[in-house]
C-alpha cells in the first residue's frame, strides 16, 4: 500500500499508529467464521431428533444464524477492500458503511441477548423445574412457537437499537483503520461536542454491560449450585431437577461460551462507555483491538459448540480416564526402577 495514502487515511480516520494491512487475518476470520457456523447449523439439523428443538437449541440455532450472518454478509466487502490494495473505499458505495455497521451492531447485541437468554433458561430449568416443565413441553408446538417468538423479538429489538445511528437521530457510523471496518463512531476525538453520539454510546454500552451482568449472575449461580449438589452427594436437588436440565454437554458449552463472550465481547462495551464518559479519548490500538475481538466472538462460538458435542466430550473423558488408569502403573514402574538402581 502506498505510504502517502496510508498516512492520509490515518489522518482522516483519527488514527495515530501503524497496523498490519495483511489480508491473511481477515481472510482466516472469514473462512473459519462462515465455515464453523455453517457446520454448527448442519449439526443442529442432523441431531434434531435427539434434542427435538427444545428451547435451548432453538436459541442456539438463532445464535448460529446471527453469527453466520455477521460474517458471511459483511466480510466479502472487507476482503474486497484488501484485494484492491486499499484502492477501493467502502465509503464510495452510498449506504455501505451504514449497512456494515448495522450488521455488526445488530449481531453483537443479538449475540449478547441470546447468550443471556440461554443462561436464564438453564437457571430456570434447575431452580424452577416443575414450573418450567409445566409451561414448556419440548414436544409441544406452543413451546416451540413461544421460543421462536422470543428469538424473533431479540432480533427485532437488536435491529431497532442498531438502526438508531443510521436514522441520524442518535450517533453516526464511520470507518476504522485500515478502512475495511465500519462501526459506531465512538472513538472520535471530539465526542463531547456530539451530544447525540454520546447518548447513543451510553445506551449501547450500558445495555451491553447489563446483559453481561445478568448472564454472569445466572451462570455463576447455576454452575455453583450444580457443583454444590455434586459435592453433597446429590442432596441439594431432586433427581428430576438435574436430569436433562443439567446435561453435561450443554453446561460445558454454555459456560465456555460465556467465558469467551466475557473475554471478547464485554471489553468493547466497556471501551464505548469510557469514551462516552470521556475517561478515554482518541482512536488508538485499544479501540481497534476491542472491535476486532468482539467480532472474533462470532467466529469462536460455533467451534465451541462443535467441540462440546456429547460424542466429543465422551471421547475426551474416555482419554482422561485411560490416562488416570495408566498413571499409577507408570508410578509403580518408576518406583521399581528406582529401588532396583539403589540396590545395584
Amino acid at each position: 500500500m502506498d505510504l502517502a495514502k496510508l498516512e492520509n487515511f490515518m489522518n482522516i480516520s483519527d488514527y495515530t499508529l501503524p497496523v498490519s494491512t495483511s489480508w491473511v487475518p481477515a481472510g482466516l476470520e472469514f473462512i473459519f467464521g462462515a465455515f464453523g457456523n455453517f457446520i454448527a447449523l448442519l449439526l443442529l439439523i442432523r441431531s434434531r431428533k435427539e434434542h427435538h428443538w427444545s428451547p435451548f437449541y432453538i436459541l442456539y440455532c438463532g445464535l448460529a444464524v446471527t453469527d453466520f450472518s455477521g460474517i458471511a454478509f459483511v466480510y466479502p466487502f472487507v476482503m474486497k477492500r484488501y484485494a484492491s490494495d486499499f484502492e477501493w473505499s467502502i465509503k464510495s458505495v452510498p449506504g455501505l458503511c451504514d449497512y456494515m455497521s448495522l450488521m455488526w451492531m445488530w449481531g453483537l447485541l443479538s449475540t449478547g441477548l441470546l447468550i443471556c437468554t440461554m443462561s436464564i433458561n438453564r437457571f430456570h430449568t434447575i431452580f424452577f423445574t416443575d414450573v418450567y416443565n409445566s409451561n414448556n413441553n419440548t414436544s409441544d408446538t406452543r413451546t416451540k412457537r413461544k421460543y421462536t417468538g422470543i428469538l424473533l423479538s431479540i432480533w427485532v429489538f437488536s435491529g431497532i437499537i442498531a438502526m438508531m445511528p443510521i436514522t441520524h437521530e442518535l450517533g453516526h457510523n464511520d470507518t476504522f483503520y485500515p478502512g475495511s471496518w465500519c462501526f459506531l463512531a465512538f472513538a472520535v476525538r471530539k465526542i463531547e461536542d456530539d451530544l447525540a453520539l454520546r447518548i447513543y454510546c451510553y445506551i449501547y454500552s450500558l445495555l451491553g454491560i447489563a446483559i453481561f451482568a445478568v448472564a454472569a449472575l445466572a451462570n455463576i449461580v447455576t454452575i455453583s449450585a450444580l457443583l454444590l449438589h455434586r459435592s453433597r452427594g446429590g442432596m441439594l436437588f431432586q433427581a428430576h431437577q438435574v436430569a436433562g436440565s443439567g446435561d453435561f454437554s450443554i453446561l460445558v458449552f454454555l459456560f465456555t461460551v460465556f467465558l469467551v463472550f466475557s473475554t471478547l465481547w464485554t471489553p468493547l462495551m466497556v471501551n464505548i462507555l469510557q469514551h462516552a464518559t470521556r475517561t478515554v479519548k482518541g482512536n488508538s490500538k485499544t479501540e481497534l483491538l476491542v472491535l476486532r475481538l468482539s467480532i472474533a466472538n462470532s467466529i469462536v462460538d460455533p467451534w465451541i459448540y462443535i467441540m462440546t458435542q456429547r460424542e466429543v466430550l465422551m471421547r475426551i473423558r474416555g482419554i482422561c480416564a485411560i490416562c488416570r488408569r495408566n498413571k499409577p502403573r507408570n508410578n509403580v514402574k518408576q518406583e521399581s526402577t528406582r529401588l532396583l538402581d539403589s540396590t545395584v
